[in-house]
């Protein structure tokens, strides 16, 4: 993964350098910092005009953004801390982005949507829905 000097994101396979995915930031400014979210396949992306994206790497797609500051953010990056354990095991996180701007650091903390969904036999289900942010400030 590369932020480029054209306001893009450029992710190129690592074995041949081929091209597989550009985004392009619709502000029109540099991007500032990224961090990997290995677990989701997203990448953390900032930029000089203080936005947040969120960039689906599988999907080639922008889940979503938001601008937190009015300034630029000068570096990103998520903090997971566990808080417990699922029934089937799995871990429980409390996530955070971190954002360094010019005089501060902000806690902004992400919520993942849980919502349902009609399935195909007409059934209700619980869908996580790890696509959508909700991001909120933590004091």
């Amino acid at each position: 993964m590369t932020l480029s000097y054209d306001y893009s994101l450029r992710v190129s396979d690592a074995q041949d350098g081929t091209s597989i995915s550009i985004f392009e930031n619709p502000n029109g400014c540099p991007f500032t910092d990224l961090d990997y979210v290995e677990e989701h396949t997203q990448v953390l992306l900032v930029d000089q005009h203080g936005y947040v994206f969120v960039y689906d790497l599988q999907k080639e797609a922008l889940i979503t953004y938001t601008r937190l500051v009015e300034e630029p953010i000068k570096s990103v990056r998520l903090k997971r801390t566990i808080i417990g354990t699922a029934s089937d095991g799995a871990a429980i996180f409390d996530e955070y982005l971190v954002l360094l701007c010019k005089d501060q650091v902000q806690f902004w903390r992400i919520e993942r949507d849980v919502d349902y969904c009609l399935l195909d036999n007409g059934h209700t289900g619980k869908e996580s829905a790890p696509l959508s942010y909700n991001m909120s400030v933590q004091v």
